[in-house]
Formats: structure tokens, C-alpha cells, sequence
């Protein structure tokens, strides 16, 4: 029996997180990160670099709540999303 096993195209941890998050992601997946607070603003932009798998990203100045992370190839088609909750 084969084990099938499946990678996320996007994780966000810690989850929830006090601010800082460890964004991993396929490399080659998006070529853009942009993450929403609760009412569609976007609040960060950063493009996924090149040749790295993940990216720490600093929200603490940012109020409690919910965030979407979401990755943007570069047709700027949503290729992966994921939710995270920032409390303190």
C-alpha cells in the first residue's frame, strides 16, 4: 500500500499567532503574498522570493482578529489562502 501524501501550497503558523508568522509555501507556487485584515484591507504585500520556501512576517503592530493570507502567481489568479487569528 502506497501512502499518498499531499503538501500544502500555503501554511500559516503559529495559528492562533500573537503577531509573527512563519509563512511556508511551495516555492514556485505565487510570486505575491497579500494579507487582508476582516474587512478586505489589504495590510501587508510582499512578493514570495525567489528559490525560498518560507517568510516570517511581523503583524504585531495590527490589532487582534482575523487576517487572510492569500498567494498571487504572477496572472494574479489566487493560488492559496489561509486564514489566521491574531490574539494577544
Amino acid at each position: 500500500i502506497e501512502k499518498n501524501e499531499t503538501k500544502e501550497v500555503l501554511t500559516v503558523m503559529p495559528n492562533p499567532s500573537q503577531g509573527w508568522l512563519d509563512v511556508q509555501f511551495q516555492p514556485g507556487a505565487g510570486t505575491q503574498f497579500v494579507i487582508f485584515n476582516s474587512i478586505g484591507k489589504p495590510v501587508k504585500q510582499m512578493l514570495a522570493p525567489t528559490g525560498v520556501s518560507s517568510v516570517t512576517v511581523d503583524l504585531s503592530g495590527e490589532p487582534t482578529g482575523i487576517y487572510h493570507v492569500v498567494l498571487f502567481n504572477q496572472a494574479n489568479k489566487v493560488v492559496a489562502q489561509n486564514r489566521i487569528t491574531i490574539s494577544r
